[in-house]
């Protein structure tokens, strides 16, 4: 970039007098269209749709053997048995980028990604809100 010289880009939010965050009200995060924060009852819903995106993704990979194994037994056929896996794969491929994108009902930031890389922890990556901290009582009750 040449000195004195701004990108396009810039020129044109400075010109039209836009913000940079492109209509997103000054200091309010949002997800889905909703403000997130602390409202208990937001961050429940959205803990709640987080916890069965993973029951999906957990309960879909434990089906994974019996699935196999019923289709070797049940057809005596590799091919019937190559389009279980494939359809499998297909789902599951599906469901872990459901469950990766899944948005912390708190920061708004990806719930288990952090980079490039999703890790499926049971905390928030960035603000380490916990998977069942709506389920939890607060102490000293």
């Amino acid at each position: 970039m040449i000195a004195g010289r701004i990108s396009y880009g810039a020129w044109y939010h400075r010109r039209s007098g836009r913000e940079r965050n492109y209509g997103i009200e000054k200091g309010v995060q949002r997800v889905m269209g909703e403000p997130i924060g602390g409202d208990p009852s937001a961050i429940g819903s959205g803990l709640r749709k987080v916890r069965k995106r993973r029951w999906f993704l957990w309960g879909l990979l434990l089906v994974y053997v019996p699935a196999i194994w019923l289709s070797l037994h049940l057809t005596h056929s590799d091919r019937i048995t190559a389009v279980v896996f494939g359809v499998w794969l297909v789902v599951l491929i599906i469901a872990v980028f459901f469950v990766s994108t899944a948005r912390c009902p708190r920061c708004g930031n990806y719930f288990h990604v952090y980079g490039m890389t999703p890790l499926y922890l049971r905390r928030c990556l960035h603000c380490k809100l916990h998977i069942s901290a709506d389920k939890k009582k607060p102490l000293g009750r």
